[in-house]
């Protein structure tokens, strides 16, 4: 096919380290920054990726996907971007570059801040005010909309991902999942995994493009909220601290 095939007889290899290392994530957030949220890069490597970097058929790499599974003993594995590199003798670092290259870029934040409202601060120019302030203001009757106050926490909650400046969680914590993540983590397929994420879409009238938060995730499919984080951490190889 497209890469040597192990001669009869060996032993089958075995991947134990199956993580993003520091230095290839750093390395493609610097060409490709993400803001608003944690970026995650992709660990899942499905057919239409190996299409794309191999610039081949879909049935090409379809027999490719096989004869992965085949190398490493397993008909039934999901293929992972360390398991392809590890058969095709690719440099992990190139494959995400490539992965990242495609996805829509998010561009860098303004030098420049305006008073005008825009998608990353919906209430410029509104006034910003204490807690005690806003109790006192309840007091004589003045309140924001209820709408209103629920969309300022959403947005602060993207920009400031890790909490207060000054508190700030530890430098893995996580604030939204992926269908590859989930699929990885629950042992499912991609698509069914994607299914899950839309389905919180549409019970809670989330945009399509729009990144899904843990908690939502954990709360909606019943699943322990550090039972998942745990699973992430163990995914790229980090220490899990409990938030």
């Amino acid at each position: 096919m497209l890469f040597e095939m192990e001669k009869p007889g060996e032993k089958k290899p075995v991947l134990n380290d199956i993580r993003i290392n520091d230095e290839i994530y750093d390395v493609v957030d610097w060409f490709y920054p993400r803001r608003g949220f944690v970026q995650v890069l992709q660990l899942y490597m499905g057919t239409n990726d190996i299409m794309k970097i191999m610039n081949c058929s879909y049935d090409d790499a379809l027999t490719l996907y096989y004869e992965i599974r085949d190398y490493f003993g397993d008909r039934s594995m999901r293929i992972l971007i360390p398991h392809f590199c590890h058969y095709a003798g690719i440099d992990e670092l190139w494959v995400h570059l490539f992965i990242t290259s495609l996805k829509k870029r998010i561009s860098l934040p303004p030098s420049q801040t305006s008073a005008e409202p825009s998608d990353d601060d919906p209430f410029a120019g509104e006034e910003r005010i204490k807690l005690a302030q806003a109790i006192e203001n309840m007091k004589h009757g003045k309140m924001d909309n209820l709408e209103t106050r629920r969309e300022r926490a959403r947005q602060w909650k993207l920009l400031n991902n890790k909490g207060e400046k000054h508190a700030k969680r530890h430098d893995n914590f996580r604030v939204v999942i992926y269908s590859d993540e989930v699929a990885a983590i629950l042992r499912n397929h991609l698509r069914t995994a994607q299914g899950m994420l839309r389905e919180i879409r549409t019970m809670y009238e989330i945009p399509r493009k729009a990144p899904i938060s843990i908690r939502r995730f954990c709360f909606h499919f019943k699943y322990e909220e550090e039972e998942i984080r745990m699973g992430l951490a163990c995914m790229y190889g980090e220490e899990y601290i409990a938030p």
